[in-house]
């Protein structure tokens, strides 16, 4: 069941955006936010960058004027979860093209569970480090939807936006990813997976980090998007530049190859008879040349 107030949240903050308006916001999502690029990234540091990546987006979103998914009336915890795995799956790919070592998600302590009483709470510990372990051995394209839809309740659909993918590959690969993780989990002793990831919280938010440490990061990081879309680095816009400047060279080389051989060819064909221009045709002897055709008439 959705907030009431939710709604208004949303609203205020896209209407004008500033620090005040977005504390609010930020304090009904952070969590799953947070929860959300932890459990795609697998370390600490990435889903931290991840987390202010996701919350740029809003900001540049609100400082462009562009339409969010729902709408300036939707709810600011659904389009949240969203630009949290559209941003920690955009840096997970990202990552792991530059190979860089990621941890597992045991080396971390970084979830709590629903109850958190007693030995409700150590049992709600194994259990979430017995999932945790089985989910690990997914291979991402399995793992991410069913973190996204198992552990923070996202709909197929919005999985399939979040993740750029049709709606049916992901049905898919939610069915073939408890077909993998069922037989893992009932081997160690836990037969319902429903009742299983009910047990598991969500992945705890580092105490360092805050509402206005995250409007500051995450404002910075909204001056290089477009419209919260996509990311444009300094790195990227000289990387540009410079294929442009080398293109841009090799076309000048080029055309001033062919300009000096197109003088050379001429040059060569107007050699043979000169002070004639290349297209007058040349003689080396007076038999060569022709008669004239007309008398020449002399005056008396």
């Amino acid at each position: 069941m959705i907030h009431p107030a939710r709604p208004s949240l949303l609203r205020n903050f896209l209407d004008a955006p500033s620090e005040d308006t977005f504390l609010p916001v930020y304090r009904e999502t952070h969590k799953v936010v947070y929860s959300i690029c932890f459990r795609i990234m697998r370390n600490q540091e990435d889903a931290l960058d991840a987390f202010q990546g996701a919350y740029a987006r809003l900001i540049a979103c609100a400082r462009a004027g562009s339409d969010l998914p729902n709408g300036k009336s939707g709810d600011e915890t659904a389009i949240m979860k969203r630009f949290a795995a559209l941003e920690a799956n955009r840096l997970r790919m990202k990552r792991t093209r530059r190979m860089t070592r990621e941890q597992t998600m045991a080396e971390v302590p970084e979830t709590g569970c629903r109850d958190s009483n007693g030995m409700d709470a150590v049992a709600g510990r194994e259990t979430n480090e017995i999932l945790q372990s089985a989910l690990n051995e997914l291979p991402d394209n399995y793992r991410i939807p069913v973190i996204l839809h198992y552990l923070h309740g996202m709909t197929h659909e919005e999985i399939s936006k979040a993740l750029r993918v049709p709606r049916n590959t992901v049905s898919s690969r939610l069915r073939r990813s408890l077909a993998k993780l069922r037989p893992k989990l009932k081997r160690a002793g836990l037969t319902d997976f429903t009742a299983t990831v009910g047990i598991v919280g969500l992945a705890m938010l580092p105490s360092d980090v805050s509402a206005k440490t995250t409007w500051k990061a995450s404002s910075s990081l909204a001056i290089g998007m477009a419209g919260g879309v996509e990311m444009v680095t300094i790195a990227s816009i000289l990387k540009t530049c410079a294929i442009v400047c080398v293109v841009l060279a090799l076309a000048v080389a080029t055309g001033l190859g062919l300009s000096r051989a197109s003088r050379d060819n001429a040059s060569s064909q107007s050699s043979g008879y000169p002070g004639k221009s290349s297209g007058s045709p040349s003689y080396t002897s007076e038999e060569d040349q022709p008669h004239r055709t007309s008398e020449v008439l002399e005056i008396e």
